[in-house]
């Protein structure tokens, strides 16, 4: 355990990544007794090495340094930090765990927020790694989030809209599972930000904007609806390609047409 955490304390460039990984793994293997032995070194340490995965060169057209973090870095130190802050969750009420536990998230979500900003670079994989940890520190110290209620307020949404434009982009057939994946990420962020005030109103307003939203798309959906004669081309346009529903209701609409 010790040599894991001497290894990402040194490590640089392309090491770094793969020390991160191993000390995820160290995380999620220990016993208790020795991960909260070792906690008040773990979150400093894997707050250093959020700061310098996530560090970029400061020109671009610059060539890169032979020590300069690769691209899977910052999604390693977001993996990491994720296994420490998921194995301290049922054990927050200890004595004394909270307090070296939280000691770090504001600053973690500072560095977070530059990769949340850029939510489909590299293909989107810090990204998503970056929303589960921000997930799992809303729900772990929300308290300690409060001072950036509003700056999550206002990038949340933008990231969730920009995951499903990506998802609907998609071309027919394709995977897509990196978009989805921060789309279902971006969502469970967004339903938690009323967790960081953390009172009635909050609640209320967040509920109250969810069904505005679902009122919108619904009727955004049903649109045409209303005639039996825009009944097979708005249904069409609500089947997915492909489906023999779709191809039904195109066949309706033809011979709706011809009548």
């Amino acid at each position: 355990m010790d040599a894991a955490s001497q290894t990402v304390a040194k490590a640089s460039g392309d090491d770094l990544a793969r020390a991160l990984t191993l000390l995820a793994a160290v995380v999620d293997g220990c016993d208790t007794a020795a991960l909260l032995h070792r906690l008040p070194v773990w979150v400093p340490l894997l707050g250093e090495a959020l700061r310098r995965a996530c560090t970029k060169q400061p020109n671009a057209a610059a060539p890169a340094r032979a020590d300069a973090p690769p691209a899977g870095a910052a999604a390693a130190a977001c993996r990491a930090l994720a296994s420490l802050y998921r194995r301290l969750q049922p054990l927050m009420e200890l004595p004394g765990v909270r307090r070296e536990a939280v000691a770090g998230v504001s600053r973690a979500l500072q560095l977070l927020l530059p990769v949340l900003s850029a939510p489909l670079e590299g293909g989107g994989g810090a990204a998503a790694e970056a929303l589960e940890l921000l997930r799992l520190l809303m729900e772990v110290a929300p308290a300690s989030l409060r001072q950036h209620q509003a700056a999550l307020s206002a990038q949340l949404p933008k990231l969730l809209r920009a995951a499903a434009a990506a998802v609907g982009a998609a071309p027919a057939g394709a995977p897509g599972a990196q978009a989805r994946a921060l789309l279902a990420r971006a969502a469970a962020c967004v339903a938690l930000l009323p967790r960081l005030a953390g009172d009635a109103a909050a609640w209320s307003e967040g509920a109250r904007g969810l069904l505005v939203s679902c009122h919108a798309v619904l009727d955004f959906m049903t649109m045409g609806l209303e005639g039996p004669q825009a009944d097979p081309h708005a249904r069409a346009l609500l089947a997915r390609p492909g489906s023999a529903a779709a191809g039904q209701q195109q066949q309706q609409q033809e011979h709706m047409g011809r009548r």
